[in-house]
C-alpha cells in the first residue's frame, strides 16, 4: 500500500478532473454504481465509501440520497483532505484515514461502495476485505464496487489494455496526464471479474452480480441477505 500512497499523492490535486478523460464510458460506470443502491432517495441510510479519495463517488451519492450519512475512508491524507473541502459545510459526512485492510465495522452500514480502489490489493487481501465488508453491512445491505478487472485470458487482457490506451490518447489528455496514467497502472493488481464474483459469494454475499462491464471497467457486488 505504500507504493500506492506514494504514486497517488502526486496526482491528488488533479484527480477529479482527470477521471472523465481516463475512464471510458465514465457516466455509465459511475451512474451504474449510483443506480444500484436500492433504498429510497429520502431514506436516512448509512453509507461507507472505501478508498473514497477526493469524495467523487460520495459527492454523486449525496446529491441523490439527500438524507444519507456518509463515512469516507482512505489511506491517503492528501486525497481525503480534498474530500473534506468538498463537504466542508456538511454534517452528513465524516472522514477516517484508514487502510481498507484494517476495516473493523460491525453491522453499521446499509450500503458499502468503492470505486477504483480495491484493485490495488493483492488477491488474498481482496478476499479478506470482502469478508470485512460483509461484516460491516446491516442485514439487507448492499456492496457495490466500481473497479478494474483483469481480462480472463492474455489475449483479452491485451484487448482491454489497447482499448484503454486508445481512449486516453484520443480524449484530449496532455502528454503529462498520459504518462501519469501509465505510471499508475504499473501498480494495479487487477483480478478477473469471475474471481471477484466467486470471492464475494464465498464471503457470504447473495445475489452477486455484475451490472455493468466495458472492457476492464466493471460494476459488481452483492447483498447481505437475511
Amino acid at each position: 500500500m505504500m507504493k500506492v500512497a506514494e504514486t497517488f499523492d502526486r496526482f491528488a490535486q488533479s484527480y477529479d478532473e482527470d477521471r472523465r478523460k481516463l475512464i471510458p464510458r465514465f457516466d455509465d460506470f459511475y451512474g451504474t454504481l449510483t443506480a444500484q443502491i436500492p433504498f429510497p432517495e429520502s431514506a436516512p441510510v448509512q453509507i461507507l465509501d472505501i478508498g473514497a479519495g477526493t469524495g467523487l463517488v460520495s459527492g454523486m451519492l449525496s446529491q441523490k440520497f439527500t438524507w444519507a450519512h456518509f463515512t469516507l475512508t482512505d489511506i491517503l491524507e492528501k486525497m481525503l483532505s480534498q474530500a473534506r473541502e468538498r463537504f466542508a459545510n456538511s454534517e452528513r459526512h465524516q472522514f477516517k484515514i484508514l487502510n481498507s485492510l484494517d476495516l473493523a465495522f460491525d453491522s453499521q452500514f446499509d450500503a458499502v461502495v468503492s470505486a477504483l480502489s480495491i484493485h490495488h490489493l493483492a488477491n488474498d487481501e481482496k478476499t479478506a476485505l470482502y469478508q470485512k465488508i460483509y461484516r460491516a453491512l446491516k442485514l439487507d445491505g448492499i456492496f457495490i464496487n466500481a473497479d478494474q478487472v483483469l481480462g480472463p485470458t492474455p489475449e483479452l487482457e491485451r484487448q482491454y489494455h489497447e482499448h484503454w490506451l486508445t481512449h486516453i490518447y484520443n480524449s484530449g489528455n496532455t502528454e503529462e496526464k498520459i504518462q501519469g496514467a501509465l505510471e499508475r497502472v504499473k501498480i494495479d493488481l487487477n483480478a478477473p471479474l469471475a474471481d471477484n464474483l466467486n470471492w464475494l459469494s464465498a464471503a457470504g454475499f447473495t445475489n452477486v452480480d455484475c451490472w455493468f462491464k466495458y472492457y476492464r471497467f466493471a460494476v459488481f457486488g452483492g447483498e447481505k441477505g437475511r
